[in-house]
């Protein structure tokens, strides 16, 4: 059993584009939460004098930089493993079999990023209407449910997990840790 596990495992190695994403992205992460740590860092804790007691507001740049940087950190790690692995398969496999099975996926790349924008803007418009709360939830089901029919996965199901992760998030920093979210 536990062979076929691993015999599986090693016939789904990512496509070169997914390597190169995942360390460029992985990357920029991890720069962009070196900045903002640094930018916050050179405030001298303004946030925590103007919230005093209240650690919510304050709290916030440091988790969200420090998830970006975690975030980062195991994209580039997960790209190094598969750069790494897709070094030893192309030493068996001929270049002519591997340039003739590109990734389909990625041809509609650039609309999905077009529509993933237009429909993160259309949502902050409904946001002075309904609140953020409510159209968090929304916007978190919306992109699953696309992400879900992209990935041939349940409709409804990718929408409800979108929009409980969102719903989740949101209760989390407006009541857990007290943000003033609008």
């Amino acid at each position: 059993m536990s062979q076929i596990l691993v015999a599986d495992l090693n016939t789904q190695t990512p496509a070169h584009g997914e390597i190169t994403r995942d360390l460029v992205v992985g990357g920029a992460s991890i720069g962009l939460a070196i900045v903002g740590a640094v930018a916050h860092i050179t405030q001298g804790g303004r946030l925590h004098d103007d919230f005093g007691a209240e650690p919510g507001p304050a709290l916030l740049p440091e988790l969200l930089l420090t998830a970006l940087l975690v975030v980062g950190g195991l994209l580039v790690l997960r790209g190094f493993l598969a750069k790494r692995s897709e070094r030893t398969e192309h030493a068996a496999q001929p270049v002519a079999t591997a340039l003739a099975h590109p990734d389909p996926s990625e041809a509609d790349m650039p609309a999905r990023a077009l529509s993933v924008l237009l429909t993160t803007i259309v949502f902050a418009l409904l946001q002075t209407v309904f609140g953020f709360g409510v159209t968090a939830v929304l916007l978190g089901a919306t992109l699953c449910a696309a992400l879900g029919w992209s990935e041939q996965r349940a409709l409804l199901r990718s929408a409800f997990e979108g929009g409980a992760i969102a719903g989740i998030l949101y209760l989390t920093f407006r009541y857990l840790l007290s943000v003033p979210l609008t």
